[in-house]
């Protein structure tokens, strides 16, 4: 029985090595960075996009390497009762003379976490069931729920995926008001939807605000997940990536 989280992940681990898997294979195989991978043999699921995808790592993990699934995830609930991870830092604490700041500051870090936190659990609550949109494909994505991006509809409304390599609709689908899609980890993956303000873009728990940044010339919407993250991470320090893309041209960098 495991003792510690790092217990799961060098059991995991172990698991992997007596099937012959490389991490990068693993990795490919659960549709997810190879980097999450390694954190999870070695416990450290503190650096993993957040709590809330841990036990659906676990899941996979034990599901690839054929380890009883339900063990580990009980194992890993009572473990993680005792211990406390980390969340990472959104927001400077840089210190002001002022006294009133600080106090300030932590009711407004408190009510952004509130919502994040009661937006990720409408999202989960609220979900479309897989089967309803993979079920001509005849198989549920191992990594639909690994993703770092997920799409709230906020109208009825209908959304089409491409894989990079084809320019025919990977699926097509329907979403209620109030329902909301994970989107599987595909480099490269692109949307189209009738009308774009029914949709909202979630990547890492944080709204993406402005959906023009990823639009293409052609219509098409990226759902590249390392490209959203970039595009989130410059909203919040304030660039613009359209501007910045225009000022490198005129410099003639490419």
């Amino acid at each position: 029985m495991a003792r510690s989280l790092e217990d799961i992940g060098a059991a995991l681990k172990s698991a992997r090595e007596r099937a012959s898997l490389s991490e990068q294979q693993a990795a490919d195989q659960m549709g997810i960075r190879l980097r999450y991978l390694r954190a999870i043999e070695k416990g450290l699921f503190q650096e993993l996009p957040g709590k809330i995808y841990a036990e659906g790592y676990i899941r996979n993990y034990a599901k690839l390497l054929k380890l009883p699934t339900a063990e580990l995830i009980r194992e890993y609930r009572e473990i993680a009762k005792e211990v406390k991870l980390p969340e990472p830092e959104r927001i400077s604490a840089e210190r002001k003379d002022n006294e009133l700041l600080p106090t300030r500051r932590t009711i407004v870090v408190s009510l952004l976490l509130m919502t994040v936190i009661y937006v990720v659990w409408y999202m989960l609550e609220h979900r479309v069931a897989p089967q309803t949109y993979y079920a001509a494909q005849g198989q549920v994505p191992e990594n639909l729920y690994d993703s770092n991006i997920a799409i709230l509809a906020r109208e009825n409304t209908e959304i089409v995926l491409y894989r990079p390599e084809s320019s025919q609709p990977w699926m097509k689908l329907p979403l209620s008001t109030g329902e909301s899609f994970f989107v599987p980890y595909v480099p490269g993956l692109m949307m189209t939807t009738p009308e774009e303000k029914s949709l909202t873009i979630f990547v890492n728990g944080e709204v993406l605000r402005a959906m023009e940044k990823i639009r293409r010339k052609d219509g098409m919407i990226s759902l590249s997940q390392d490209e959203l993250e970039h595009v989130v991470e410059d909203e919040q320090r304030g660039v613009n990536p359209i501007t910045e893309k225009l000022k490198r041209r005129k410099h003639g960098i490419n």
